[in-house]
């Protein structure tokens, strides 16, 4: 016996409590609670009769044969949780309760859904075409992973809002006289941003609700607006609700954990523009050989090619999941494809 626990790596004094820290974990895991190694190390420690402690990395690392023989690891925390769960489910139910109050009090009602996703200079693909039997398949390394952020806006109704692309730079540096300039190479038909990361923040969010949002809700009226947006916390700021209740445009926020499931642009938009953009960016070989503000115009450019390819019925289907459920069938929305 004492044989086969030094073969498997197990300290023969600890393995008595093996189970009880097995016990320990599970609890803890069952209640969504975060357990790492530093937990366990010191758990067993309060286990175990004070001559049988031994020193700390030594114990250290017996918790980490502890998990590899019990088929334990360590994980990244995920946001994504089964919509099984109980809590997901009661969240969902109470938004879905909202969406259909509103369109009973209004039946014009249009909703219109924001939502950022990241656009890599070279975006980057898992697969390739090779020979059978090739035992390595290597592509050339990408000269960058530098990014940029869309800003993308849907109505239920099938209208594409104007896509605001956000830069990496400062309000008053280069990239923003660049845009800015009399000549500018940027295409049009796009709005543009910089931001220090290249993200949303509440000064680039100022910029979407005065250039894409209010020139759409004065055009269709603010009684038939509904903004539905995820809880990303520049979309939440106190002067950023205030604007848009100014506005007496109706705000819905998607509980955390449900955008993969009732976000629109989450569930008919965002998969095919990447699909599209890695296509696109298989056209631009080259690319690696421009410049900095080439590059910058070209995946503008090709932001605006994909969004153009974007049809009314795609548009509307993409609002399924968030609205059928909760309004019955309607002749404005399609069945999803």
């Amino acid at each position: 016996m004492r044989r086969n626990s030094l073969r498997m790596g197990r300290t023969p004094e600890f393995s008595d409590y093996e189970e009880m820290l097995l016990d320990y974990v599970f609890t803890r895991r069952r209640a969504r609670l975060i357990v790492n190694v530093r937990n366990i190390v010191e758990t067993l420690i309060q286990m175990i009769p004070e001559e049988l402690r031994k020193p700390y990395d030594r114990m250290r690392q017996w918790v980490y044969r502890f998990l590899d023989r019990n088929r334990l690891t360590i994980r990244r925390i995920t946001r994504n949780v089964s919509l099984d769960d109980v809590e997901l489910q009661r969240r969902a139910t109470v938004f879905l309760d909202e969406v259909r109050e509103i369109c009973i009090g209004n039946p014009n009602v249009i909703f219109i859904n924001m939502d950022q996703t990241a656009v890599y200079y070279n975006e980057q693909h898992r697969t390739t075409v090779d020979p059978v039997g090739t035992r390595n398949v290597t592509v050339s390394a990408s000269p960058t992973s530098d990014r940029v952020t869309a800003a993308l806006t849907v109505a239920s109704n099938g209208d594409k809002l104007i896509p605001l692309v956000i830069f990496k730079g400062t309000e008053d540096g280069r990239v923003a006289r660049s845009i800015r300039s009399r000549n500018s190479p940027f295409p049009t038909g796009l709005f543009y941003a910089v931001q220090a990361h290249a993200w949303m923040d509440e000064r680039v969010m100022f910029a979407w609700l005065e250039d894409i949002l209010f020139p759409y809700v004065e055009r269709v009226g603010p009684a038939n607006v509904c903004l539905v947006l995820d809880t990303l916390r520049s979309h939440r700021t106190q002067e950023v609700l205030r604007r848009i209740q100014a506005m007496e445009v109706r705000l819905l926020f998607i509980p955390g954990g449900l955008t993969g499931h009732l976000q629109p642009l989450d569930v008919g938009i965002n998969g095919p523009l990447k699909h599209w953009l890695r296509q696109a960016s298989l056209n631009e070989a080259d690319e690696a050989n421009h410049d900095a503000e080439s590059r910058r115009v070209a995946i503008a450019r090709r932001v605006l090619d994909c969004w153009n390819l974007f049809e009314v019925g795609t548009i509307r289907n993409s609002f399924n999941h968030m609205l059928v459920g909760s309004i019955g069938d309607r002749e404005d929305f399609d069945e999803v494809e």
